[in-house]
């Protein structure tokens, strides 16, 4: 059962924020995936599109999100990167799987990267969101959160 302390948080001013901000960076991700594939192989261009997109999002969420948790900008990026680095295999194997054959399977043949790639980003998104807020940009005691 999901407390109602975790729909609010949801349902938050925040909450939108964050969706706002990672929609953003999910578009920036996935057009420089789409731009970076007429140079390199898809699989390469994940890589190169995922740092593009950690960047962004990096930006966007200290901006817009989490502005003043009152930690070194260096911890609050280490953490960011990090948690992105260990989502990065649930996006890239998604992605990859899911164009090459989940999709096909399905009969899909339009679009099937771009598609894959789209649900892919999408995954880790509530996790995301958690521990972006109670650790990367976690207030410190006497500071306020931005809700």
């Amino acid at each position: 059962m999901i407390k109602r302390q975790h729909v609010n948080l949801l349902l938050s001013r925040q909450f939108g924020l964050f969706l706002v901000a990672g929609g953003v960076a999910a578009l920036v991700h996935w057009g420089s995936r789409i731009w970076l594939n007429q140079f390199v192989h898809f699989k390469l261009a994940l890589v190169f599109a995922y740092a593009i997109g950690i960047a962004t999002a990096f930006t966007l969420n200290k901006v817009m999100v989490f502005p003043e948790s009152g930690r070194a900008l260096r911890a609050e990026i280490n953490y960011f990167v990090f948690f992105n680095v260990a989502a990065f295999p649930l996006v890239w194997g998604a992605s990859v799987f899911l164009a090459d054959y989940a999709l096909p399977r399905f009969g899909l043949s339009w679009h099937v990267r771009e598609i894959a790639h789209a649900i892919a980003i999408a995954l880790p998104l509530v996790l995301n969101f958690y521990l972006h807020k109670f650790i990367t940009f976690r207030a410190i005691e006497g500071e306020s959160s931005h809700d």
